[in-house]
């Protein structure tokens, strides 16, 4: 199956859920944090995650690879960032505080009623993440 689209870029998720929901766009690749709550308000219909696997906060939403894009793999996450030079003890540190956070049962359910999987990693493996969200995120948005 093609899909002949054509990218809109928006400045903020209002911007193109009002086009959404205008009939200005047909569809919408969002932040699954937005389009879980959107979805609950009854606003819009997630029809697929870009992940590999299903979200344990939406367990009845399909991956796009079930519904026939093969391959796509782009989790979204959110991260910890620090300015390059920061020492590694001030990073262990802050590491340390989030990841006593995800300890705590009321954190997890609300991330969980976001739409979010809780994810909890090491500096090291978080920093892998965001390179290789990089590389993915550039290979699928090239326009050659």
């Amino acid at each position: 199956m093609n899909l002949n689209c054509v990218e809109v870029q928006y400045r903020t998720g209002q911007e193109a859920l009002n086009e959404l929901q205008s009939g200005a766009v047909d569809f919408m690749f969002a932040d699954g944090v937005f389009a879980h709550g959107e979805a609950a308000k009854g606003i819009l219909r997630i029809l697929a995650v870009g992940s590999k696997r299903r979200m344990k906060a939406d367990p009845d939403v399909p991956t796009m690879d079930e519904e026939g894009v093969k391959g796509l793999d782009v989790p979204g996450f959110f991260g910890t960032l620090v300015p390059i030079g920061t020492p590694r003890p001030v990073i262990d540190k802050i590491n340390s505080w989030f990841v006593g956070i995800m300890k705590n049962q009321a954190t997890l359910d609300f991330i969980r009623q976001s739409g979010g999987d809780p994810l909890v990693t090491t500096p090291d493996e978080a920093q892998l993440l965001f390179l290789q969200a990089i590389e993915d995120w550039g290979r699928l948005c090239s326009y050659n």
